[in-house]
């Protein structure tokens, strides 16, 4: 989708506002990209979107927004996150870290308390691992107080802004590969569940939100291009390969039922494969 496709759609829904956060890694293309790249806003800078490298990214708070006018909440009904390994290497803690932040945006939509506070340990602990855990501890209480007290949107702000913190911390550490790592897992963890949810309603419009090539094609090249260990990261090579998939299919002018199914479960294994297990689509091949 490009970027005028999305403030028509933005607009058609009347959802339009200043984007005022780094985006975190989610579905409808809500995602940070490296940050070594330059963001600029985009030309309208209502728009809750931004621009890095030309790709376009919606801000996470103003997408929810819109699918809460759709009347969209079927989030309860995306599959769980798979069961985390014990030993962890920083590019996989990395991965996990945005695939947490992405599954505290889906608990704080579904309104789940219990979720989203023991999500709060959850960030905390990778960011240890990433040796940013001091960063993005106040984010973490502020997840777990807001979620106790049922403040949702101070919720989302804080999600935010853990992933702000987490990229700009992991920039002066000068792990530009790793920062793309946090990006990527809650953008594939993101695009999962979004694509579960508008199956569940499914429209051309709703499809839509799933058009992405650009920024398909844009982890896929920052994923070969990483070196050392985060090339050696589990369900890279996995992921390498599924981005070219979602790269072809959200080329397409529009997406069929089918095809966010496709989408889904091209997401689903991508997922599996950063936790290091295997759904029974890929252990049947």
């Amino acid at each position: 989708m490009q970027s005028k496709d999305i403030l028509k759609f933005f607009r058609v829904h009347g959802r339009i506002s200043r984007a005022n956060a780094l985006v975190l890694s989610f579905g409808m293309a809500v995602s940070a990209v490296s940050s070594a790249s330059a963001a600029t806003e985009t030309p309208d800078e209502r728009a809750p979107v931004r621009v890095f490298d030309q790709v376009v990214v919606p801000v996470p708070h103003e997408i929810f927004a819109v699918l809460d006018d759709l009347g969209i909440r079927g989030w309860k009904g995306v599959a769980p996150l798979p069961k985390r390994p014990q030993r962890i290497s920083r590019p996989q803690a990395a991965l996990l870290l945005g695939a947490v932040v992405a599954e505290g945006f889906l608990a704080v939509q579904a309104q789940d308390i219990d979720k989203t506070k023991d999500l709060g340990p959850d960030v905390l602990e990778l960011a240890d691992m990433l040796g940013v855990k001091d960063e993005v501890s106040g984010h973490a209480r502020a997840i777990v107080d807001g979620a106790d007290q049922e403040r949702w949107d101070d919720v989302r702000a804080e999600l935010d802004k853990t992933q702000q913190t987490v990229r700009e911390a992991m920039t002066k550490l000068r792990d530009d590969d790793l920062a793309a790592f946090v990006s990527f897992g809650g953008w594939v963890r993101g695009t999962e569940a979004v694509s579960h949810v508008i199956l569940d309603s499914y429209t051309k419009d709703l499809a839509e939100l799933l058009r992405q090539p650009d920024l398909a094609r844009h982890f896929s090249k920052t994923l070969k291009g990483v070196e050392g260990s985060a090339a050696k990261a589990p369900g890279v090579k996995t992921m390498s390969l599924a981005l070219d998939k979602l790269s072809a299919l959200m080329s397409k002018e529009m997406l069929t039922d089918i095809e966010v199914r496709q989408i889904e479960d091209i997401c689903t294994e991508s997922v599996a494969a950063i936790y290091g297990a295997k759904t029974e689509a890929a252990s049947d091949e």
